[in-house]
């Protein structure tokens, strides 16, 4: 278990801490919270530099916001952190990896304030196996105060695969902050070549890649990343690892061709290079009965709901849907879409395209939470916002992974006569099996059902899905698409829809 250690100290503070009402004679102070950063139960090694996560808020009960103003460098330099063994207090010191960017800061409810520091390796290799504790003090002219110590272990190096990946990571993550990139490049690449996929080795050789200006190894490390969050049990990929992927993206499409090549010494070891392939799963498509059907789409009306009745029912009970999302088309003339060759979507053409009308609103059947973020439906809605194939917090999500059904339902600003619809799948394409156009009057047209032939290749992509259907007579207010959640293993991401106005 990852260790958060978190340390409370409500320190008073007076002189440049000041409260924002000039005519308060008597300041509020602010509440101090540390925790180690990266440190497995609370163990580092000798030699291994030491990360301090520390973070400043404005008591909770009060009223008036706190202004840190020293009369000369930033709010961070009167923050100190220390290493206390028993009653002695070590002359280690910790430094900050970044400076802020402002030197003043005001604490209230909404804001806080919070940095990272470290005790560097050369310091923590003069300590001896034992126990003890990280120290915050927070120190302004004419004030002070320390707070209560958290326990940490320091152990002899040790060759065990855990240790030693901890052990890199520290030192690697020094390297970055002190400008030492191509050390820490060489020290995670020896772990890398046997643990390729190693999700925080690959973490901090990105980080390392992109300063030292290599921008596409570092997106093949945060992809590869992405791919494999299971390496340390975890169920979703960390958002961080989401973001820097984005910040990525960015960087490299301002950059374009003209950058320069990055040194030799960040090429990528062989293993990590090598294509990113789908993860193999036991998980077979199963059929869409009552059992296995966990999102339904609101298309679902009651048999009994009336000869000429519009087939579109928001509020149709769920009861009822389980068959007829595992119906077959119904009988008479076939549906009379048919899907465009992937070969066909081009897609800066697609995005380019005067036809094209972005969707303006969506629902769907279920979305997945993680981390605080909300993988809604909303994220489908709008033009096409992620940069590069993958987990991506700026795409709807179902809840569910690898079972059951899900649909989701895209609203258009101008309801238009149509000629096609196009899917911008960013992660895990090929799980839809049904298009719907809607009228305005909730009435329902079946454009396509099947199974989507695409296959996906070694390298993960970003696939349009698209639909071509002959000129429609009515104007097409909604698309509705539903997935078989078994098709394809793995989370289905879906970024944009695009309906194509009939010529």
């Amino acid at each position: 278990m990852r260790a958060r250690l978190f340390l409370f100290a409500a320190v008073l503070v007076a002189g440049s801490v000041r409260a924002a009402d000039a005519a308060s004679t008597k300041a509020a102070g602010p509440d101090l919270f540390i925790s180690l950063r990266g440190v497995v139960d609370g163990v580092i090694e000798v030699g291994e530099p030491l990360f301090v996560g520390v973070r400043l808020e404005a008591p909770f009960e009060s009223a008036k916001p706190i202004s840190l103003a020293p009369a000369s460098g930033t709010w961070a330099d009167a923050i100190e952190l220390v290493l206390v063994r028993g009653e002695t207090l070590l002359p280690a010191r910790a430094t900050m990896t970044t400076k802020p960017a402002s030197a003043a800061v005001t604490l209230d409810a909404e804001n806080a304030a919070s940095g990272e520091w470290f005790f560097p390796a050369e310091q923590t290799a003069r300590l001896s196996p034992g126990d003890y504790a990280v120290q915050a003090r927070l120190a302004l002219p004419a004030t002070g105060g320390a707070s209560e110590p958290v326990s940490i272990r320091v152990v002899a190096r040790s060759n065990e695969a855990g240790r030693a990946v901890q052990r890199t990571v520290a030192l690697a993550n020094e390297a970055l902050v002190t400008g030492r990139l191509q050390e820490g490049v060489r020290l995670v690449d020896g772990l890398l070549a046997d643990q390729p996929d190693h999700l925080r080795l690959l973490a901090v050789r990105a980080r390392l890649s992109a300063r030292a200006g290599d921008l596409r190894g570092a997106m093949t490390c945060v992809t590869r990343a992405l791919s494999t969050p299971e390496v340390e049990g975890l169920s979703h990929p960390p958002v961080g690892l989401i973001e820097m992927r984005n910040e990525l993206g960015r960087a490299l499409l301002a950059s374009g061709a003209s950058s320069a090549p990055p040194p030799d010494w960040t090429t990528l070891p062989p293993r990590v290079r090598e294509v990113i392939r789908p993860t193999p799963t036991k998980t077979k498509p199963v059929a869409r009965t009552a059992s296995t059907s966990s999102a339904l789409p609101p298309s679902t009306a009651p048999a009994s709901a009336g000869a000429g009745a519009p087939t579109h029912r928001a509020s149709a009970p769920a009861a009822s849907a389980p068959a007829a999302m595992s119906a077959r088309p119904p009988p008479g003339p076939p549906a009379p879409g048919t899907i465009v060759p992937t070969a066909e979507l081009d897609d800066a053409k697609v995005r380019a395209d005067p036809a094209g009308q972005w969707a303006a609103a969506a629902s769907a059947g279920s979305f997945q939470k993680n981390n605080y973020n909300y993988y809604t439906p909303a994220r489908a809605a709008g033009e096409p916002k992620v940069v590069y194939p993958g987990y991506n917090t700026e795409a709807w999500c179902p809840a569910q992974q690898n079972t059951g059904d899900d649909w989701i339902e895209l609203t258009f600003a101008k309801p238009t006569k149509a000629a096609a619809v196009r899917v911008r799948q960013t992660f895990n394409p090929g799980a839809i099996v049904k298009v719907e156009a809607v009228e305005s009057d909730g009435t329902a047209h079946l454009w396509w059902q099947g199974n989507d032939p695409y296959r996906r290749p070694a390298n993960r992509e970003i696939v349009w899905f698209a639909v071509r259907v002959p000129a429609t007579s009515y104007p097409v207010a909604k698309i509705r698409l539903s997935l078989n959640l078994a098709a394809v293993p793995g989370w289905k991401q879906i970024d944009a829809v695009q309906l194509v106005a009939a010529p």
